[in-house]
């Protein structure tokens, strides 16, 4: 007999073993007129019915901490606003290239790429992009980046806010001077409104509330153990990824964010 029959055997025969122990316990032990199951005639009915017990999981199964407390008392405007620059190409040198180009719900939150692909890639998102900027990292998920403490893989920021403008600055990211994109979203009536509406104590449009609108955003991407995304992105915004981001000014009507 050949190796590999003997061994198709051998499972069979495990199984078969495995099968006939688990089915066992559901006989019941003979009873005293000598038949399983119930004891047979004579017998008795006494059979003790066990719940199948929980499977053992190789990790802590633990509630999710509380969220931190600059979740809380946020204008449902900020994040309105901080949806509508993440997905805003506008934030790129190439007015082709958005937050969401590398960090798509689409794709976890990411882009499914080995290392990401910055600006001067075109419309396309996800595993098929392909340009002459290519990074020396992946692009992290942003679940559950309301948890944590530092960002990027290297943790080197330790807010969201921070980790907002960093890719602005970075030469084959964004490559957009925070200066330059300030006064662009200003000469946008729609950002001038959305603006007000997010800061009303503060409605200017700055670097600072950029930051915070883009963070408050972030914050809510909240991934359940086991479940599906708990946030703004339960409702995805059926932009089509490869043509429908814009050209240097946001769609708005596209993401019913017009005020």
């Amino acid at each position: 007999m050949q190796p590999v029959v003997r061994g198709v055997h051998f499972m069979v025969a495990v199984i078969a073993v495995a099968l006939a122990a688990g089915c066992g316990d559901s006989q019941g032990s003979p009873g005293p007129g000598g038949s399983g199951g119930s004891g047979g005639s004579g017998g008795s009915s006494g059979d003790v019915t066990t719940e199948p017990s929980a499977p053992v999981l190789p990790w802590a199964l633990t509630e999710f901490p509380p969220l931190p407390a600059v979740t809380e008392d946020v204008p449902e405007a900020r994040i309105e606003l901080g949806k509508a620059l993440f997905y805003d190409p506008i934030l790129s040198t190439d007015r082709e290239t958005a937050c969401a180009t590398c960090h798509s719900e689409l794709w976890g939150m990411s882009d499914t790429l080995p290392r990401a692909v910055g600006h001067g890639a075109g419309l396309v998102a996800g595993p098929d992009r392909r340009g002459p900027n290519v990074l020396r990292r992946n692009s992290p998920t942003l679940f559950n980046m309301a948890f944590r403490s530092s960002f990027f893989l290297d943790g080197r920021t330790e807010t969201l806010e921070e980790q907002a403008l960093l890719p602005l600055l970075t030469e084959d990211e964004l490559d957009r001077d925070p200066d330059e994109l300030i006064a662009d979203l200003a000469d946008i009536p729609e950002y001038v409104s959305l603006f007000t509406a997010a800061f009303p104590d503060d409605p200017r449009i700055t670097v600072d509330n950029f930051a915070a609108a883009l963070a408050a955003f972030q914050r809510t991407f909240e991934l359940e153990q086991g479940g599906m995304p708990d946030s703004h992105l339960d409702e995805p915004l059926g932009l089509d990824h490869r043509l429908a981001l814009g050209r240097g000014a946001f769609v708005f009507d596209q993401i019913d964010a017009r005020p």
